[in-house]
């Protein structure tokens, strides 16, 4: 199948104009040239204008009424003429060579290779979003078995550069919209019981920004995660027989998602930054 771009880079949007500008202006420094950005805005805020200045293809899409960060990306993915669907997040940035170094680590694969993600910087604000800290976070590009490399698949989410042969996510079914808070893990899962194998790009290719404003990993959101964590179990018994350290490592997610908020609680104003899909 002939594509029309290597890349098409899908971000979803709700009510964060001026933190998508940057996210925006992070794919317009991209070394690697050859992609197309698709937005989808599920808070119907975003103005046509604001993208008259760049000078690569952007579409906008429009919901007319709020559908969720799975089924936005979904209508993404559909709207895509790319071989490869980068995911970014309006509050993210890539780095310059994000998608160069993607298109290598894939390019370069076994055919049955068909996703990855990359190393990241994590950015963590004080309380007024007026400076951060930050530390990177690498993975190892080779694994000694292939539930560790499954271990690595599971503990992150889309936010860390994953980029997916568009075919594959066809094959797969795209984003289960059932689920709102871990819609990125049961995709890997989805992924992984269909023999698409995933790839590590070693350099650090996202920024992403813990800041102060709601997000979908906030403390809010930790009793509706940990129902879905228990969906997975659930629906995909199978593959965690199968894989019991898998199974350990997403009861552990519900541990540490219980006790976060026993500690915090859930309200959005005690809101902890917190890393993990």
């Amino acid at each position: 199948m002939a594509h029309e771009f290597q890349f098409s880079i899908v971000i979803p949007t709700y009510n964060r104009c001026d933190m998508l500008c940057r996210a925006i202006n992070s794919v317009a420094s991209q070394s690697y040239k050859n992609f197309e950005v698709i937005i989808v805005d599920d808070g119907n805020t975003v103005s046509d204008d604001v993208f008259n200045s760049y000078d690569f293809q952007i579409t906008l899409i429009k919901n007319r009424t709020n559908r969720g960060a799975a089924e936005s990306r979904n209508i993404g993915v559909r709207a895509a003429k790319g071989k490869y669907i980068s995911f970014l997040d309006d509050d993210d940035e890539f780095a310059a060579t994000f998608l160069n170094a993607t298109h290598k680590v894939l390019e370069e694969s076994l055919p049955e290779v068909a996703y990855c993600w990359s190393a990241v910087e994590h950015c963590y604000y004080d309380a007024q979003d007026l400076s951060y800290s930050s530390r990177n976070q690498s993975f190892a590009s080779k694994y000694k078995n292939k539930e560790k490399l499954f271990e690595s698949a599971l503990s992150i989410g889309l936010g860390y550069g994953v980029t997916v042969k568009r075919e594959a996510l066809f094959d797969v079914g795209l984003l289960d919209v059932r689920y709102t808070t871990v819609e990125d893990t049961e995709l890997f899962i989805k992924l992984l019981l269909n023999n698409h194998v995933p790839a590590v790009v070693p350099t650090v290719g996202v920024k992403i920004h813990h800041h102060n404003r709601s997000r979908m990993t906030g403390l809010e959101h930790h009793s509706k995660r940990i129902t879905e964590c228990k969906m997975l179990l659930s629906s995909y018994k199978g593959f965690f027989k199968q894989y019991p350290t898998l199974r350990k490592q997403l009861e552990m997610q519900i541990v540490h998602l219980s006790s976060e908020i026993e500690e915090f609680g859930q309200s959005p104003s005690k809101t902890k930054n917190y890393v993990g899909t």
